[in-house]
C-alpha cells in the first residue's frame, strides 16, 4: 500500500488547523452488521472521532477542507490490522453536503491505514469545507472496512523460501489453488524478457497494420500489445534489484496484501507494494533473506468485515 507523503508546508497547515477532541462530541454507536458473512461473526467495533481538523479559509493554499480521523474501540478493535473508512453522507448544520467527488479527493483519503504499536488503525477521510456559518456537523455516516487476519488463521498462506522460487514454474500450493490464485516469482532478467517479447509483438502488429486495413479484433489486439509493453516498461524501470516481482493471477480478487516474514515469524519490512495489472512488486530496502517466507493475506468471511457508523452533532472548532 502506498505511503502518504507529507510536504514541508506543515507550518501553514498548523495556522489554519484546529483539533477537536472526540470526548467533546456526541456520537451514536455503530450499528451491527452481518457483512462478515455466514461463517464469521460481525466485528465488535465502535467508531468514534479521534481528531477533527477544520481548515476553513479563503486562500488557495492550503486549500479549504475538513479532515476526520476515526478511533476504533470494542472487543475486536485490537485485532484490526488494516482499516478504511468510506463516508456516504456528511452534512453540516446548514444542510451543506461535504462529500467530495472521487476525482477531487486528496491522495491518501479513504486509503487503508495500518495498525501501529499504540493500537488499532485510525482511518482518515477528507471532506469538503463546512459553511462559514456552520457550528456542527449534523451527521457523518459511512462504513468502516476492517481486515482482521487473526480471526481466521487460514486467511494467511505462507510460502517458504520465496526467493528460491524465482524464475521457476508457478508456485505449487494447494492452499493458493483452493482460492484459484496462481503466483510466479520473476527475476528482473525474466521481466526484461517478458518486456522484450511484448515489444516484439507490438512491433509485429504495427507492421501488419501498415500493410493493410485492420478489422476490429486486430486493432484491439494491437492496442492490448501496446498497453502491455507500456506496463512492463514501467515495472522494469521502477523495480529495484532488491524487490520481489510477482506475476499474479487472482480472478476472484481474494488477495488483500502481500508481506514477507523471517523464519521466527517476525515481519521483514518493505516500503509498500506496487500493483500493475497482473504484476505486483514488493518494494524492499535491502536484499530479501534466502530463508524468508512470502505471506499471502486473503480476504475471507472471517478476516474481513464491515461496520456501518453514524455520528451526529459533531462540534466544529
Amino acid at each position: 500500500m502506498s505511503t502518504p507523503i507529507r510536504r514541508s508546508s506543515l507550518l501553514l497547515l498548523i495556522i489554519f488547523t484546529a483539533a477537536a477532541s472526540a470526548s467533546a462530541q456526541s456520537k451514536k454507536p455503530a450499528a451491527k452488521t452481518s457483512a462478515a458473512g455466514p461463517h464469521g461473526a460481525p466485528p465488535q467495533i465502535q467508531v468514534s472521532v479521534d481528531t477533527l481538523m477544520d481548515r476553513r479559509t479563503t486562500r488557495d493554499f492550503p486549500r479549504s477542507e475538513l479532515s476526520i480521523s476515526f478511533k476504533l474501540e470494542g472487543a475486536d478493535a485490537n485485532a484490526v490490522q488494516s482499516a478504511r473508512a468510506r463516508v456516504t453522507k456528511a452534512d453540516d448544520d446548514t444542510g451543506k453536503s461535504l462529500l467530495v467527488a472521487a476525482a477531487d479527493s486528496k491522495q491518501g483519503s479513504e486509503s487503508w491505514q495500518e495498525a501501529h504499536e499504540g493500537g488499532a488503525p485510525t482511518p482518515k477521510v477528507d471532506l469538503a469545507s463546512p459553511s462559514r456559518k456552520a457550528k456542527t456537523l449534523a451527521t457523518v455516516e459511512g462504513v468502516l472496512e476492517a481486515y482482521m487476519p487473526s480471526r481466521d488463521p487460514a486467511s494467511t498462506i505462507q510460502v517458504e523460501k520465496i526467493t528460491a522460487k524465482k524464475d521457476k514454474p508457478p508456485i505449487a500450493s494447494p492452499a493458493l489453488a483452493a482460492h484459484h490464485i496462481r503466483l510466479q516469482v520473476l527475476s528482473k532478467a525474466a521481466l526484461e524478457k517478458e518486456r522484450a517479447d511484448a515489444k516484439a509483438k507490438a512491433q509485429a502488429a504495427q507492421k501488419k497494420s501498415k500493410k493493410g486495413a485492420q478489422d476490429g479484433l486486430e486493432q484491439m489486439g494491437e492496442a492490448m500489445a501496446d498497453a502491455l509493453t507500456s506496463m512492463l516498461e514501467r515495472i522494469f524501470l521502477t523495480a529495484g534489484e532488491n524487490d520481489l516481482i510477482l506475476k499474479v493471477n487472482d480472478p476472484d480478487k481474494k488477495i488483500f496484501s502481500l508481506g514477507l516474514a523471517a523464519p521466527d515469524g517476525s515481519a521483514i519490512h518493505s516500503y509498500g507494494t506496487m500493483d500493475l495489472d497482473s504484476y505486483r512488486v514488493v518494494r524492499m530496502f535491502e536484499p530479501i533473506p534466502p530463508n524468508a517466507s512470502l505471506l499471502v493475506r486473503l480476504k475471507t468471511a472471517k478476516s474481513f468485515g464491515q461496520v456501518p457508523f453514524s455520528l451526529v452533532n459533531l462540534k466544529l472548532p
